[in-house]
């Protein structure tokens, strides 16, 4: 348990330490509660929506810069 947050704030991190990326982007379908609850807590901000083949939602999100770890 916990495996998506550990793996996911070392990814970030790297992201922004290691490649000096400014923003990341993810997509996520927006029936994954418990991935887009991961990522608002991780300080991701949902952008936009879009639809996945017309019909599932899909949230696209980004964070800057920061982790809340």
């Amino acid at each position: 348990k916990g495996f998506a947050k550990k793996a996911s704030i070392a990814l970030l991190r790297f992201a922004f330490e290691t490649l000096k990326l400014k923003t990341v982007y993810l997509e996520v379908f927006a029936d994954n509660h418990k991935a887009v609850k991961l990522y608002e807590t991780l300080g991701f901000e949902k952008k936009h929506e879009k639809l996945f083949n017309n019909t599932k939602k899909i949230y696209v999100m980004e964070i800057t810069g920061e982790i809340n770890d």
